[in-house]
């Protein structure tokens, strides 16, 4: 059967996103609740936010799990957004 796009399959396929996107900002919800309880913690040790050696291992390990599934360049993209993210929840919690 050959693919007829229509307004209907449009308004299922959005409605699809839309579901992914809310599962996807509860994630990253409960990712800066973490990100915050690592902020406390670093700060009780006196351990600085930015850990570069970190963050290059992390996103080197996230391109090994999604290998064939998204391109390296989205993969950093994402991670650095996410991580900016985290970085100012953790110095926000710094008080």
């Amino acid at each position: 059967m050959p693919f007829e796009p229509s307004t209907d399959l449009l308004m299922q396929t959005r409605d699809k996103i839309e579901a992914i996107d809310r599962e996807l900002f509860q994630l990253v919800a409960r990712r800066m609740e973490v990100a915050s309880k690592i902020g406390a913690i670093k700060q009780h040790l006196g351990i600085p936010v930015n850990d570069p050696v970190r963050e290059a291992e992390l996103k080197a390990r996230m391109k090994q799990v999604v290998a064939g599934e998204l391109e390296p360049r989205h993969v950093d993209l994402l991670l650095e957004t996410l991580m900016a993210m985290s970085k100012e929840y953790q110095y926000t919690d710094e008080g």
